[in-house]
């Protein structure tokens, strides 16, 4: 994370750069570690996001394609 870097500074603004709506975001925090902080307020917390670190957590993300098998044995069709 650079100092100078611009934070996401709502889940609207979270969502628009991951390109999805914000029920979305919020589930992918709770259920898939997406990358969120919060500033801690009496009653609610307002929340925020480092586009740098989003990125890194996507790309650790990346599904790898299955090999392709050939042959007698793989019939060439994707393994399962």
């Amino acid at each position: 994370m650079n100092p100078n870097e611009p934070t996401l500074e709502s889940w609207k603004e979270i969502s628009a750069y991951l390109q999805r709506d914000a029920k979305t975001a919020r589930k992918w925090e709770k259920e898939e570690g997406l990358p969120v902080h919060r500033h801690t307020h009496k009653s609610r917390s307002s929340v925020y996001a480092y586009a740098s670190e989003i990125d890194a957590w996507r790309a650790s993300r990346k599904v790898v394609p299955e090999p392709f098998l050939s042959g007698p044995c793989g019939g060439g069709q994707p393994s399962r």
